[in-house]
């Protein structure tokens, strides 16, 4: 196993990695979503009066409707005319709201928004805010620096997928998340945390694996990952991922470490 894995490893099960993880990965958490007042009114009368067609057409004025069925998608297309022609579907998920309390109903439909995850955004700001000189491409690739001087490149993404690829030649198809040099050795590579171990961030992970072993080019590849990966005790696709391989495979939280040995 790759040393700065073990220590990835080491963190994420004996100390306070997510109250650390959590200055890189800033999740804002949204509040409770607006109901205007008059609609809450009709709401409760409806749902006073038992009124399943009427509860069912006040509840598609909610933020979120409070049932989760795959018709009601449907009906919002054209309500009006939807609701008219099937009333059976309408009676039914009208009695399913009524078979709730008015204060669930209100709860439910003004739930919050999922918090925004930007992920790569985020990385990048953390990753521009450490203490190394910051330099535009020009400069970047023609600077003279000192065997341990570290300076990141402060481009967008497209830049550093450009650059990478015409002065470094590593035949990317997708833009790194750092790029950075020490001395006139480059570092390349892919920032991501990992929510979750399986599904979409299954893919998510072979991606990062499939460009951290890929050799090609002038410049060293390493893999910036966080989340449940590196915990012990699940066997899944991502845990054994990291602790298999030798590239250089790492959480953020030792990234500047990485940096300063490399």
């Amino acid at each position: 196993m790759n040393s700065w894995a073990q220590r990835s490893i080491d963190i994420a099960n004996n100390g306070n990695y997510l109250d650390q993880l959590k200055a890189i990965y800033r999740i804002d958490i949204p509040g409770m979503r607006d109901i205007d007042p008059e609609l809450v009114r009709e709401i409760a009368i409806a749902h006073s009066k038992k009124d399943a067609r009427n509860v069912f057409i006040k509840s598609l004025d909610l933020p979120v409707f409070p049932i989760e069925h795959p018709y009601v998608a449907f009906i919002r297309y054209d309500p009006d005319k939807f609701i008219k022609l099937n009333p059976q579907v309408v009676e039914y998920i009208g009695n399913a709201i009524l078979a709730l309390r008015i204060d669930e109903i209100l709860l439910l439909g003004a739930k919050a928004k999922r918090p925004v995850k930007r992920y790569g955004q985020a990385f990048k700001s953390w990753l521009l805010s450490l203490p190394y000189r910051k330099l535009d491409i020009p400069q970047f690739s023609t600077v003279s620096l000192g065997s341990n001087e570290i300076v990141i490149c402060d481009e967008s993404d497209q830049e550093y997928e450009d650059f990478a690829n015409s002065q470094l030649r590593c035949g990317l198809v997708k833009a790194p998340d750092l790029l950075l040099r020490k001395g006139d050795k480059y570092i390349l590579g892919e920032a991501k945390f990992l929510s979750d171990l399986g599904g979409g961030q299954d893919r998510n992970f072979s991606d990062a694996m499939d460009m951290v072993n890929n050799h090609n080019g002038n410049a060293h590849r390493i893999a910036v990952l966080d989340g449940p990966l590196w915990l012990n005790g699940p066997d899944r696709n991502q845990t054994r991922g990291v602790r298999n391989t030798n590239a250089d495979v790492m959480s953020a939280l030792v990234l500047q470490d990485f940096i300063s040995h490399f």
